[in-house]
């Protein structure tokens, strides 16, 4: 009976800790919506950003704009943040009418499309420069 009663207990706490666990601020969902800095590059005015994110890498490029950082938090290689990303080259569609994406075009900007990041320029919404906005 002793034991009995020693595994019930033993099970309600295994039970609310793992309630614990998934209940974390840091959960996996929220760690994998996040892109890895892995390089920062400057070109002609523009931060040239690598972010991988699920085993794909993304090329970013963002520009600095006259804005106040005092509110923002700078960008570092190796650490995850969330990035809010829109297409910049190819596009999909332009005025809602389907266009052939590339066409061979390797250069936008002077800035090389690379195979490695799938062929694709995003820009993000919530950067300017290197530093991201605090949210």
């Amino acid at each position: 009976m002793k034991k009995l009663l020693f595994l019930i207990i033993a099970m309600a706490f295994i039970a609310c800790s793992a309630t614990r666990e998934i209940n974390s601020p840091n959960s996996d969902k929220e760690i994998a919506s996040q892109f890895k800095i892995k390089k920062i590059n400057w070109f002609r005015n523009n931060y040239i950003i690598y972010a991988k994110r699920n085993d794909s890498l993304f090329k970013i490029v963002n520009d600095v704009k006259d804005m106040d950082v005092s509110y923002r938090d700078k960008i570092r290689v190796g650490k995850s943040y969330n990035i809010d990303l829109q297409k910049m080259h190819p596009l999909d569609s332009i005025f809602g009418i389907p266009v052939m994406p590339n066409l061979g075009v390797r250069y936008v900007n002077y800035i090389e499309i690379e195979e490695k990041c799938h062929n694709v320029l995003y820009f993000a919404k919530n950067l300017n420069g290197l530093y991201i906005e605090n949210k």
